[in-house]
C-alpha cells in the first residue's frame, strides 16, 4: 500500500453540541462528526504521514479508505496546487461558450446604487446582425458542448424584441449544429406578465434573477419609477406570479444598513403566495450592497459589515429551511463551492456585448469604453493590451494564494480587484474565507 498523507486542503470544522465536519476544499467532500469521531479522525490525520505502508491495523486500513474516498487523505506523491493549478488552465480554455448581452442600458428604474453608469443606448439592427455574425464564427470555430447566453442591463426587457431576435437566431444556429442552447435574464422583474412569461420560454432562458430592497415601503422608497409615480414593489410582486413555478427563479434582496431590518416581513408575503415549496424552484437571498464600480462608490457610507452580512444570511436561511425551501450547500446561501476558473473574465471563450456593439470581458466594465477588448463590428481588431491583461492572469501569480487553505474555494478572488489593486476588496475577500468559510460550512451542515 504506497504512503499517503492528508491532504492540504482537509480541515475539522467543529459545530455546535461537541459535533464537526470533516471537509475538503478540493473535492467539496463533507462529512458530520460526533465528538469521538473528532478525536479519532483528528488523531489519526496528524499520524499518517508517519505510518508506513505495512504497519497499519484492520481499524486504521478501514478508516483510511473512507477518509481516502473523499479526498481527505490522498497519495504522498499528489501535488495538490499542480493539479489546481491544471484544473484552472482547463476550465479557462474549455470549448465552453458563454455570452453576456446587454440589449439596452436604458432602465425603467432609479436604483441609486446601480453599477451601470450609462442610462441609455439601445442594440441597432446593424449590431444584432453583427452579434449573430460572432456567435456564428466562434461556434463553427470552437464547436462548443453548449451556448449560453446571460441576459443583462439596464433593463433588458425593455428591449424584448431584440433579446426574441436575437435568441431565434442562436436556436436556429444550435439546432443546425445539434448543439444545446440555453439562457438566463437579470430584470428588475417591472415588466413581467402574462405575455412577457410566454416570450420569455420561447426564448429558452430558463432562469430569472430579480431583485428586491424589502418590505413595500421600504423598496419603493428606493427603487423608484423614472417616469411615473407607481410602486415597483407590486409590479414585481405582480410579475413573479406569472413566472414562479416555470422558471428557477433567484430572488435578490439587497441589503445595507438602512433596510436590513425590514427584509424580514418578506417572508410572510411569500409563505402566503405558497412560493416557498420544493417545487416553486424559487430562492429569495440577500445580497450585499457594495461599490464594485466608480458609479456606485459611494454606498460604502451605508454598507453593513460582512460579519453582520454573514450573520442575516445565515439567519434567513434558517428561516427558509424551517419552511421547506431545500438551502444546504446552496452558493446562493454563501456555501463555498469549489472554483475551476473564478471568473468568466479570464475564461477564453466567454465574451460580454454592449448595445454600442463593444465587447468586453469583465461585466462590471461595459460602461467604460476604455476597458473594452474590441467593437463587435470589426472584431478582428482587438485592442491587445486588454485583451492580454485578462489571458495573462493568474491567481497562482500571489503568493499569499498559493499557501492559503482556501484557495479551491476562492482562487484569489475578483481578477478585477487584483488587476486594478482594489486592496480594500481583496483583503475583505480573504477575510470572507478565513474568518468565515468554516462557520458558514458548519451552519449549513447543522441543517442536513
Amino acid at each position: 500500500m504506497p504512503l499517503t498523507k492528508a491532504s492540504r486542503y482537509t480541515r475539522i470544522i467543529e459545530g455546535k453540541n461537541g459535533c464537526g465536519v470533516l471537509y475538503n476544499g478540493y473535492t467539496g467532500a463533507a462529512l458530520k462528526l460526533d465528538n469521538d469521531d473528532i478525536h479519532q479522525v483528528k488523531n489519526f490525520l496528524q499520524s499518517i504521514n508517519k505510518i508506513g505502508g505495512n504497519s497499519r491495523s484492520d481499524n486504521q486500513t478501514q478508516l483510511l479508505e473512507k477518509l481516502k474516498q473523499g479526498g481527505f487523505i490522498i497519495d504522498s506523491d499528489i501535488d495538490e496546487l499542480e493539479l489546481l493549478k491544471d484544473d484552472y488552465k482547463k476550465a479557462r480554455s474549455s470549448s465552453k461558450f458563454i455570452l453576456t448581452i446587454f440589449p439596452t442600458f436604458s432602465c425603467n428604474l432609479t436604483c441609486d446604487y446601480c453599477f451601470m453608469g450609462k442610462d441609455k443606448g439601445r442594440m441597432s439592427d446593424e449590431i444584432l446582425y453583427a452579434v449573430v455574425d460572432f456567435a456564428q464564427r466562434k461556434l463553427d470555430k470552437t464547436n462548443p458542448p453548449y451556448f449560453f447566453v446571460d441576459w443583462m442591463g439596464g433593463e433588458p426587457l425593455l428591449a424584448i424584441d431584440t433579446v426574441h431576435r436575437l435568441s431565434c437566431s442562436f436556436k436556429e444556429l444550435c439546432n443546425k449544429r445539434n448543439i444545446p442552447y440555453e439562457s438566463q435574464m437579470i430584470t428588475n422583474g417591472t415588466l413581467i406578465n402574462r405575455e412577457t412569461s410566454a416570450l420569455l420560454e420561447a426564448c429558452n432562458i430558463t432562469s430569472l434573477q430579480i431583485t428586491l430592497d424589502g418590505d413595500k415601503k421600504t423598496h419603493d422608497s428606493r427603487r423608484k419609477y423614472k417616469m411615473a409615480d407607481k410602486s415597483s414593489y407590486d409590479h414585481i410582486i405582480d410579475g413573479l406570479e406569472h413566472v414562479i413555478g416555470k422558471f428557477l427563479i433567484r430572488l435578490r434582496i439587497n441589503v445595507d444598513a438602512e433596510n436590513v431590518d425590514n427584509i424580514w416581513s418578506l417572508l410572510n408575503v411569500f409563505a402566503e403566495k405558497g412560493w416557498l415549496t420544493d417545487e416553486s424552484r424559487f430562492y429569495p437571498y440577500l445580497g450585499l450592497i457594495t461599490p464594485y464600480t466608480a458609479s456606485c462608490s459611494w454606498v460604502t457610507e451605508k454598507s453593513i459589515s460582512q460579519k453582520a452580512f454573514i450573520n442575516n444570511t445565515m439567519a434567513w436561511m434558517y428561516k427558509l429551511h424551517e419552511y421547506g425551501v431545500p438551502v444546504i450547500a446552496r452558493g446562493l446561501y454563501l456555501f463555498p463551492d469549489r472554483k475551476e476558473c473564478n471568473c468568466m473574465a479570464v475564461a477564453d471563450n466567454g465574451y460580454i456585448i454592449t448595445p454600442t456593439g463593444e465587447v468586453h470581458k469583465c461585466g462590471l466594465t461595459p460602461d467604460d469604453s476604455s476597458q473594452a477588448i474590441g467593437n463587435i463590428l470589426n472584431f478582428d481588431q482587438l485592442n491587445r493590451a486588454n485583451v492580454d491583461k485578462w489571458c495573462s492572469f493568474s491567481p497562482f501569480d500571489r503568493a499569499e494564494c498559493l499557501s492559503c487553505d482556501y484557495l479551491p474555494s476562492c482562487l484569489g478572488g475578483c481578477p478585477r480587484d487584483q488587476l486594478l489593486k482594489r486592496s480594500i476588496q481583496t483583503e475583505a475577500n480573504c477575510t470572507f474565507h478565513k474568518q468565515f468559510e468554516d462557520l458558514i460550512i458548519a451552519e449549513h451542515l447543522n441543517l442536513s
